[in-house]
């Protein structure tokens, strides 16, 4: 004999009822777990403070975005796609860094377009920026004086107190005209030469020629110049 359950009015409405109050019990908690997982911390950002960086100056950076007093790492690139190890950092409570910079780092060669990218090592937030290493400046002027060319040279943006080698080449025949007394110093300002009224002599002739100054740090500029 088949048992058939009839429910009254009254308890088909508690019925009604309590799914109800099941249905919204099983959202509250599936809200909650949600709201428990921790928010993602905002997209990081990171700006170059000083974006054009002279030979033998450092880097600063400032950041947000990420956790909370997470440790960073921070490495660069060089313009040829060499990564380098940089240093550490922490940020702050909020999230944040300002003005870092490591004095132990400096650029000292390659200019060019370089990137300095920084990592969460807890919120894995990433952010990368491009900066400047500027090159070196350098002019000349040529005088000819009986059988001699005497070449008056200056430049700016040198690697501070650095020796810089000098030659001149005579672009038609590729002749080279240099000895060891062709050096100059660069000053505390990155200017060459360190000396007023430092001059190369050579025994030439009236005609267009090259210049070349290099640092020991592989730093390499030339020009050219008409002596006349």
């Amino acid at each position: 004999m088949n048992s058939t359950i009839k429910l009254h009015p009254g308890q088909s409405a508690f019925r009604t009822k309590l799914l109800l109050l099941v249905t919204l019990l099983v959202l509250s908690l599936t809200l909650t777990v949600f709201a428990a997982k921790p928010a993602h911390a905002a997209t990081a950002t990171l700006t170059v403070v000083n974006p054009k960086i002279a030979l033998g100056d450092g880097l600063t950076i400032s950041g947000t975005g990420f956790a909370s007093g997470e440790k960073i790492a921070l490495w660069v690139t060089t313009p040829d796609g060499r990564a380098l190890d940089g240093a550490y950092l922490n940020a702050s409570a909020d999230g944040t860094f300002s003005n870092f910079s490591n004095p132990e780092y400096t650029f000292q060669g390659s200019p060019g377009t370089w990137h300095v990218t920084v990592q969460g090592l807890v919120s894995n937030e990433i952010a990368s920026a491009p900066f400047q290493v500027m090159a070196p400046t350098l002019q000349a002027t040529g005088l000819v004086l009986g059988p001699l060319v005497v070449v008056l040279f200056s430049g700016e943006g040198w690697l501070k107190g650095d020796r810089v080698q000098v030659w001149i080449t005579d672009p038609a025949t590729g002749k080279v005209y240099s000895d060891q007394s062709s050096y100059a110093w660069a000053t505390t300002n990155g200017e060459i030469p360190a000396s007023p009224g430092l001059v190369i002599l050579f025994e030439g002739k009236p005609g267009t020629y090259a210049i070349t100054v290099a640092g020991t740090t592989n730093v390499i500029e030339s020009t050219t110049f008409t002596a006349s």
